[in-house]
């Protein structure tokens, strides 16, 4: 009945949403084309562009999430540069 309609079935709409979500803690596609542009690839694959969105979201979930707890630990709530440079320090 609802396929008749148009519409999707909750469990189709909440896979949606969780794949829309999914895309959405990437860095954007464009972003890497324009940057790798800008950084010298005169072009670049979209399974490449794919493959350094996901490691530059990890690597960027790992830096602010090391801050935060940095910042947290300072008795702070913002993160502040420093709270980022000890976290890109600690990873080296």
């Amino acid at each position: 009945m609802l396929e008749k309609l148009g519409l999707k079935r909750p469990s189709e709409v909440k896979e949606a949403y969780k794949s829309h979500k999914k895309r959405d803690e990437t860095f954007h596609f464009n972003t890497i084309l324009r940057l790798s542009k800008k950084f010298g690839a005169e072009r670049i694959s979209k399974e490449a562009a794919e493959a350094l969105s996901e490691y530059l979201t990890e690597e960027f979930k790992r830096v602010i999430q090391d801050a935060d707890k940095f910042s947290r630990h300072a008795g702070r709530k913002t993160v502040m540069p420093e709270d980022i440079e000890l976290a890109i320090q600690r990873k080296k």
